[in-house]
């Protein structure tokens, strides 16, 4: 009935309580799938233990291609109709599945349970979908799913949290979706890029407000190493374009994809202390590629925000950093906005929050020869929407 693809990297201090939570459910006709992503630990060895001891379970050693081929594996190797996960060093409770077992039956097409972040014995927090449990249809998932459930602007997130491991699928529709991933490759946002996409696709879905899966939270001031890493914008980037491409054509759930995105980029703030505190203004990385050359118009609060983030994360390269009372900022490296005639720029900034203001910059700078789409205001979509 269930096939549960289990990734495994180099987690053999918790392997073994992961195998044993998922043996210890009473659900018939269950698979286990432990893919070894080419462990240089234990684990490997821990894998080959338990196929020995559970004819369950199915074992496939690689080398390290990472948890989205992983997953992709294992999902490859599963014999049942419906397929969920759980990562190598989280557990579940007893009977997790049982109140998937009629779901199933009904031959829904996905089914979505709670999550709880699990600290310590003494301490764990259970957290539920934001939607009403029971049974939703296509019109159902559109009219009451799709509104929120990127970005939420009210619990400043998802509104459907975006991990699979805290969902039961339908095979076919996981193919699906892992297929238009080919050839793409991120790590932060895997989950979001999968299960999005998906929920396009199904007719039926059930939210089911009750938590099994412990997600085994780690140092709560450690910096996961995937936002650490020096290609994460880059990496990012390509998750971002992949999403539009899926999105590109419903302007709600594209506006959640910007929103989602422009968040994702403020987590790299993290790796640096005195950025770590939330920024009013952040600048428009969405909209400016890496290594972008780049004119900062405006030196007010605005634009010394947009210059701070700019200087402390090397994302684009500053050329010029203009502003019509220039001779107000002597102490900085500011000229008047003639400067910008003949200079090689990819986009020119403006810091200014004002629609008048913004658009008579627009204006002063469209006289100057400069063409509108090298040009990003800060009120740009209030740009777009007056002009329509």
């Amino acid at each position: 009935m269930l096939s549960i693809i289990v990734p495994v990297y180099n987690v053999e201090e918790y392997l073994e309580q992961c195998i044993v939570s998922i043996l210890s459910q009473p659900l018939k006709n269950l698979e286990v799938i432990l893919v070894d992503d080419g462990s240089s630990d234990a684990s490997g060895e821990i894998c080959d233990k338990y196929a020995i001891i559970d004819k369950r379970i199915k074992v496939c050693h690689q080398e390290n291609k990472g948890l989205l081929y992983a997953r992709y594996k294992g999902l490859e190797l599963s014999s049942f109709k419906y397929v969920t996960f759980v990562d190598a060093d989280d557990f579940l409770i007893k009977d997790s599945y049982i109140k998937a077992v009629d779901i199933m039956k009904k031959d829904v097409d996905l089914i979505c349970f709670g999550i709880t972040r699990y600290y310590n014995e003494s301490y764990c927090v259970k957290q539920y979908s934001s939607y009403q449990e029971g049974f939703y249809n296509k019109e159902k998932i559109e009219e009451i799913i799709y509104p929120n459930m990127i970005w939420d602007n009210i619990r400043g997130g998802p509104g459907l949290d975006p991990s699979l491991c805290i969902k039961i699928f339908k095979k076919e529709f996981l193919i699906r979706a892992f297929a238009l991933l080919s050839n793409k490759s991120f790590y932060y946002g895997e989950d979001a890029a999968i299960i999005y996409p998906l929920i396009k696709m199904i007719n039926s879905l059930e939210i089911v407000k009750f938590s099994f899966y412990n997600h085994r939270k780690r140092k709560t001031n450690d910096i996961p190493s995937y936002i650490v890493e020096e290609g994460f914008f880059e990496k990012l980037y390509i998750w971002y374009c992949h999403m539009k491409e899926q999105f590109v054509e419903d302007k709600i759930l594209m506006k959640q994809v910007d929103q989602y995105y422009i968040y994702s980029v403020n987590l790299k703030q993290r790796v640096y202390g005195n950025l770590s505190r939330k920024i009013e203004y952040l600048f428009p990385f969405d909209k400016i590629k890496k290594g972008d050359k780049i004119i900062l118009y405006g030196a007010g609060v605005i634009g010394q925000s947009y210059y701070t983030q700019i200087m402390k994360i090397a994302y684009c390269e500053l050329i010029l950093w203009v502003d019509k009372a220039y001779k107000e900022y002597k102490d900085r490296n500011i000229v008047g906005i003639e400067s910008i005639v003949g200079a090689e720029f990819d986009k020119i900034v403006v810091a200014i929050k004002s629609d008048i203001t913004s658009k008579n910059v627009m204006r002063e700078l469209m006289k100057m020869g400069i063409k509108k789409d090298k040009v990003v205001l800060l009120n740009e979509e209030k740009e777009e929407n007056d002009e329509c």
